[in-house]
């Protein structure tokens, strides 16, 4: 298409805009027919009625299609300035479908019909054909239609010219990963890889369950998003991630074998991938082959441009149109379940096109934006659709004309304010995450509507450490009123808002993804105002109004309190302390207001305006509250375990001083000895009255023996006497001793139980005998105090002192054995805490005998004795706090 080509369409696109506006005309995009006027005149008597036309395209022209007609009489030539094509239709009058249609196909601009005045009256209907180029056509009547057929003129071919060398590469290879793109692209998906060089040494696999592409890009840098969603039938999202050393690109297919016969290639600006049969571009080192006889010269990348775009309803459908100077390239993106974005890669738009267009409420389509988006790299276009909840449009392509339609929804799509669609770059909604909260609130002013977000929305514009909850927007405007942007956020924020007419005047922002309720104080301040809640209103006034407004009726209210009857309240207290709630009452009154006390029936005589003692009152409700109470239940449990083992022998050995050893009488021995030695039993001694020529060795145990083995003999024809007493004694012992106080009380009250015996103590003090009692006591001793999570935090004072009979004492009165736990410790209602333990372990093994003799192997166990005790002791403590409810539960 040549640039005049462009500019006509240009134009053409404009003026059909315009006249939309003006409510003029109206364009039906593609082949769509649209309900005709019903001012249309009537068709004369015998007159043939041209019914419908159609637009078509075959792989060479474009056929238009004069339906309803049979052998008219008919006259077609040609006119200049504009270039176009005239059938003149005699005897033919247009019927209600038989309107105009845009085509921009390249060939054909559009089509026009229009009735007019044949020779002597007669009817006739003219129908145009604009051309965009120069082309040759032919008029063929058929059996029930007139087809036009415009075939475009072929260029002449340039001289040939030197073949021109084509260069091995476009530069140093790829380091930086910059952003990902793709869309549809003759008839499959093809995603782009933009980089800063060729990507030559990618490495790729594909991975089932679910469908991927894995794309590995050794030796670069990603600055591309992690995410970008693609949207076509082949292609769900392309995902991007860092990894040392590389970059790995994962192409998420739609389902099984959607990404079958992928081809990767190198380009000149990175890498592209092809699905669905897409013919993939020429790499970096690939030149096409010459045509022959021809050699065509390079051309630059043409740039697409956005020319207009045109919303139309019909009957079954709703169509909106994008007009692009090329077939364009462009992606699909579905925000939420309620918006749409086409985007155009690499676009610009032109400025009369960047429109804003609102349907009637009730379709299924409700707004569609076209801008330019700011700050893109390479630029881009998009279009933003906000349609009904789960409406899927059908895209299609005619010529450079995109098609998307709409089907006939039976929910409707949320409307949106009007705002001037020359001054409007940019309003598009962006959904945020609902945040958790409370059950009787919703979650965040995005999810509440209506009532329940104006309570939520603070009075006084912005303060600091504000939070921000409500719904994320974008907004982008230069120069528009701030009326029409007060407009898009009721909308936006489902709230009634009224203004003035003080607040005027215009704004230009840039807000990106910040909440409405934000947008709203900073949009206020910028222009000085502020708002106040009136009912289920928002009324937005300058501040300085606001605030004098405030003032005055503050001082209203101060003066109507001086005025106003006092009032008598008798407020009984039930629970707390009515001296304490006394004080408390007191600084709510005002300079006239008094509280008295009547002790005897815990009642407080409040005397004020009435407010006052409102506030009163629901001060007195709140405090006097039952005092919850606390159920600590403790176990004590001591645990004994002791063993012992003992081991011993005495025996002696010596003379025997009797003639017969079995009889008493027989007399005194005296033969026991040889000539040189002789023994006696007379003592020189004075300290020694027991018989002599004896040796004994004595090693006997010291518990009470549980086995005696005793064993005596004469030797040498009855001059000695041997005597063995072996003994040995084993016990076991295990003992265990439970204690469970339970004791109620008051939150923040301490309580005590306490049982067990006194034993008195005989002590001297000056010579004179005094008696004493010592408690021997099992003692919980416990302050609670109940958290507002139900915890339950104690102070602690666990003692379990017993009598013990084992220690020995210089009385004889037993000693005391003392077992105490003293503690603060934090538990939930009802948990059990092991608050302390003692664990005792004594162990013993003793040895006695006869020096040197004990250490004979074997014949050493008779001169020494053994012994082995273990003893084992164990104290542990356990708190079971519960709130009690009921105080019935307690007992």
């Amino acid at each position: 298409m040549t640039a005049s080509g462009f500019d006509r369409l240009a134009r053409g696109v404009r003026g059909v805009a315009a006249a939309a506006r003006a409510g003029l005309a109206v364009l039906v995009l593609g082949c769509a027919t649209a309900p005709g006027s019903d001012e249309a005149s009537a068709p004369d008597a015998g007159a043939m009625v041209l019914s419908e036309v159609r637009v078509a395209r075959d792989a060479s022209s474009t056929v238009v299609g004069l339906y309803g007609l049979s052998a008219p009489e008919l006259e077609d030539f040609r006119q200049e300035q504009p270039p176009r094509i005239v059938v003149d239709l005699d005897g033919v009058t247009p019927g209600a479908g038989a309107t105009g249609a845009a085509v921009y196909d390249g060939t054909v601009e559009e089509v026009t019909v229009a009735a007019v005045e044949g020779p002597s009256g007669t009817p006739r209907t003219r129908v145009e054909l604009t051309l965009a180029k120069a082309a040759d056509y032919d008029v063929v009547a058929l059996a029930d239609h007139v087809e036009v057929r415009v075939t475009p003129i072929a260029e002449p071919a340039q001289p040939a010219a030197a073949p021109q060398p084509v260069p091995t590469a476009s530069g140093p290879p790829a380091t930086r990963l910059a952003a990902v793109a793709g869309g549809v692209e003759g008839g499959g998906t093809v995603v782009r890889l933009q980089a800063d060089g060729p990507i030559a040494d990618a490495k790729h696999f594909p991975l089932s369950d679910p469908e991927r592409l894995v794309i590995d890009l050794p030796g670069l840098a990603s600055e591309a998003p992690p995410a970008r969603e693609i949207g076509t039938s082949q292609v769900k999202r392309v995902r991007v991630g860092s990894h040392e050393g590389k970059v790995r690109v994962v192409v998420d297919g739609t389902g099984p074998g959607s990404l079958a016969g992928a081809q990767v290639a190198p380009t000149a600006d990175g890498l592209a991938i092809a699905f669905g049969g897409a013919k993939l571009p020429s790499g970096p080192t690939a030149s096409a082959p010459a045509a022959p006889g021809a050699a065509k010269p390079a051309t630059a990348h043409a740039r697409a441009e956005v020319l207009g775009v045109q919303f139309d309803a019909h009957e079954d459908q709703e169509r909106v149109g994008i007009l692009t100077s090329a077939a364009a390239e462009y992606h699909l993106m579905t925000p939420d379940d309620e918006t749409l974005v086409v985007s155009f890669p690499d676009a610009t738009i032109d400025p009369d096109a960047a429109i804003r267009v609102a349907p009637e409420k009730g379709r299924s389509v409700s707004l569609v934006t076209a801008f330019q988006q700011p700050e893109a790299t390479p630029p881009e276009v998009r279009v933003v659709v906000r349609r009904a909840r789960g409406v899927t449009p059908k895209l299609h392509r005619e010529g450079t004309v995109l098609f998307l339609d709409f089907p006939k929804s039976q929910d409707v799509a949320a409307g949106v304010p009007m705002l001037s669609g020359a001054k409007a770059a940019e309003a598009v909604e962006k959904g945020a995450p609902a945040k958790p909260g409370a059950d009787a609130a919703p979650a965040s002013l995005e999810d509440a509507t209506g009532d329940e977000a104006l309570s939520m929305l603070q009075e006084g514009g912005m303060v600091e450490q504000k939070k921000y909850t409500g719904r994320r927007v974008s907004l982008d405007f230069k120069e528009v009123e701030i009326a029409d942007v007060l407009r898009l956020i009721a909308d936006v924020s489902e709230l009634n808002i009224i203004a003035g007419d003080e607040v005027k005047g215009e704004v230009t922002i840039r807000l990106v993804d910040v909440p409405w309720d934000q947008a709203l104080d900073v949009i206020l301040l910028t222009k000085g105002l502020g708002f106040v809640r009136v009912g289920n209103v928002l009324r937005i006034a300058p501040a300085d109004v606001l605030k004098a407004e405030e003032e005055a009726r503050l001082q209203e209210k101060r003066a109507k309190e001086k005025l106003e009857d006092l009032v008598v309240k008798l407020q009984p207290v039930n629970y707390a302390a009515v001296k304490d709630v006394a004080k408390m009452v007191q600084r709510l009154l005002t300079a006239r207001g008094t509280v008295d006390i009547d002790a005897r029936t815990n009642t407080l005589i409040i005397k004020d305006i009435g407010s006052v003692i409102d506030e009163a009152t629901a001060l007195v409700k709140a405090i006097d509250t039952q005092t919850p109470q606390v159920l600590i239940e403790s176990k004590i449990v001591e645990a004994n375990l002791d063993f012992s083992r003992e081991l011993g022998a005495v025996w002696a050995f010596g003379a025997q001083p009797l003639i017969d050893g079995f009889d008493e009488g027989s007399g005194d021995r005296r033969d026991l000895g040889g000539n040189d030695v002789r023994f006696h039993d007379n003592s020189l001694l004075t300290d020694f009255t027991e018989t002599f020529n004896h040796v004994s060795v004595s090693n006997p145990i010291t518990s009470l023996a549980n086995g005696l083995v005793d064993f005596g003999a004469f030797l040498l024809d009855e001059k000695l006497n041997v005597e063995l007493r072996i003994e040995a004694a084993e016990s076991n012992g295990e003992g265990k001793v439970i204690s469970s106080p339970r004791v109620v009380t008051l939150d923040n009250r301490r309580a005590t139980i306490a049982q067990g015996i006194s034993i008195p103590f005989q002590t001297f003090e000056n010579g004179d005998a005094k008696l004493e009692f010592i408690d021997a006591v099992l003692k919980l001793d416990v302050t609670p105090h109940i958290t507002a999570d139900r915890s339950i935090i104690m102070k602690l004072d666990v003692k379990r002192n017993a009598p013990d009979d084992s220690v020995q004492t210089p009385t004889g009165s037993p000693a005391i054995a003392k077992n105490e736990a003293t503690t603060e410790t934090l538990v939930k209602d009802g948990q059990t805490l092991v608050i302390g333990g003692i664990y005792v372990v004594q162990k013993a093994d003793r040895h006695s005998g006869v020096p040197y003799f004990q250490n004979i192997p074997v014949l050493g166990y008779a001169f020494r004795n053994n012994e082995v005790r273990d003893l084992r002791k164990e104290l542990l403590v356990f708190v079971t706090p519960r709130i009690v409810v009921n105080p019935e539960v307690a007992s």
